[in-house]
């Protein structure tokens, strides 16, 4: 079967547990190698309806698994925020559940709804929650990011809350919500078993700020419920790179190819490796894959390459790809028991293809044209589904394509 990977290792990082797939392992779990694209198989594609009860589901974001028995399902949102349901088998629609938010999506200082960015199906609180926030945000650094709501009776969503970070930006934590393996939890998270990210560009980098990178931080989904809406939540954070104009002491990129003439700050490409750029996209594209073989947290950014530049009040960039980003567990641990800053630990990178894309992806500005817009993983099954932007062009469907890959279990 076609992969449609380019499994060509571009890049490493400090010297981090991350830099060896021999890297240690956890407290008390059994050995496991780091997590590759070698790990992953292509078993199919599927398409996602272009349009969901008029809203236009194209170009909205978010996707999550959900298991109804023995069937794994997909949630996702159209632009508007209308969320709907798919079969993950073969993307047949078969539940439009419309706009979950309740209104609680409300950023401070009554600027409006932000606008929804991720999902996340928790099933032992019965519970979707959902990632929003604000496209151009100039003035709250620390605007609510994650609102939750839980299925009840009569197969309907009611809203519970919307909450922010303590101390922690709200552009660090609008773009999704990942599941943390219990073990990991339990051993170096005091059972905190989920994180809100995931990072990367967004309008205007200097307010929160945003992450030139990745982004991570630890939270207990039912203490969070239990808050009054609006609070502020206790979180651990694992990775985050905060916005630095120049490189100085104390402060870091993650690491990413360095094909790229960087004409909007100070950073340059070092030694051969190139780090986060303003065109470095990472919306709800992080997951944590956990299998008996293989473990990693996953990201999957779409990054800029070429002549990177402003003009027109907007951003530009030559070209783009596509690329993986994993962590080791164990670096994450680092951060998150305080032995590591969390700007200090590094991932191993890849570039990767999607099928049906045609790369090197276009040039663009305003925002990447084929922006990896949701991942997720499903545990019981070791799949791991990715849903690409694919807007219309003569001869192809609009929609999300979504890629889906069995992941080694040894």
């Amino acid at each position: 079967m076609d992969r449609r990977f380019v499994l060509k290792l571009i890049g490493g990082g400090a010297a981090t547990a991350a830099t060896s797939t021999a890297a240690p392992s956890l407290a008390g779990a059994v050995p496991r190698r780091l997590f590759t694209p070698s790990d992953a198989t292509l078993v199919r594609t599927i398409e996602l309806p272009s349009d969901v009860n008029g809203d236009d589901a194209s170009w909205g974001r978010g996707l999550t698994v959900r298991r109804v028995g023995s069937e794994a399902r997909l949630i996702a949102a159209a632009l508007r925020g209308t969320v709907y349901e798919v079969r993950a088998a073969d993307g047949m629609l078969t539940k439009v559940w419309g706009d979950v938010t309740g209104g609680l999506n409300q950023l401070d200082g009554g600027r409006g709804a932000g606008y929804l960015f991720g999902l996340h199906w928790d099933a032992p609180t019965r519970t979707l929650l959902w990632s929003f926030g604000d496209l151009y945000n100039t003035v709250a650094p620390n605007d609510p990011s994650i609102g939750a709501s839980r299925l009840a009776s009569g197969n309907v969503f009611r809203p519970i809350g919307a909450w922010r970070f303590n101390q922690r930006s709200c552009k660090m934590t609008m773009g999704g919500v990942l599941a943390v393996p219990t073990g990991f939890a339990r051993t170096h998270l005091g059972g905190r078993r989920l994180a809100a990210g995931f990072g990367g560009y967004f309008s205007i980098a200097t307010i929160g700020p945003i992450s030139m990178g990745p982004a991570l931080t630890a939270f207990d989904p039912r203490a969070m419920m239990a808050a009054p809406t609006g609070a502020s939540i206790a979180n651990v954070p694992m990775v985050g790179y905060p916005f630095t104009g120049a490189p100085g002491a104390g402060s870091e990129r993650a690491v990413r190819d360095a094909e790229y003439v960087n004409d909007f700050d100070a950073w340059r490409p070092v030694g051969g490796v190139g780090r986060w750029n303003w065109t470095d996209y990472l919306g709800q594209a992080g997951v944590w894959i956990d299998t008996p073989g293989v473990h990693g947290v996953l990201f999957a950014p779409t990054i800029g390459n070429g002549r990177l530049w402003y003009e027109t009040s907007t951003l530009h960039a030559e070209r783009a790809k596509h690329t993986w980003h994993v962590y080791h567990p164990a670096d994450l641990a680092s951060v998150a028991t305080g032995r590591a800053a969390q700007h200090a630990i590094q991932p191993k990178f890849w570039d990767v293809q999607y099928p049906t894309f045609n790369y090197p992806l276009p040039g663009w500005a305003d925002g990447p044209t084929n922006e990896v817009v949701g991942v997720t993983f499903d545990r019981v099954d070791f799949r791991l589904y990715i849903a690409v932007r694919r807007p219309w062009s003569p001869g192809r469907p609009a929609g999300h394509l979504v890629a889906v890959y069995d992941i080694a279990r040894r």
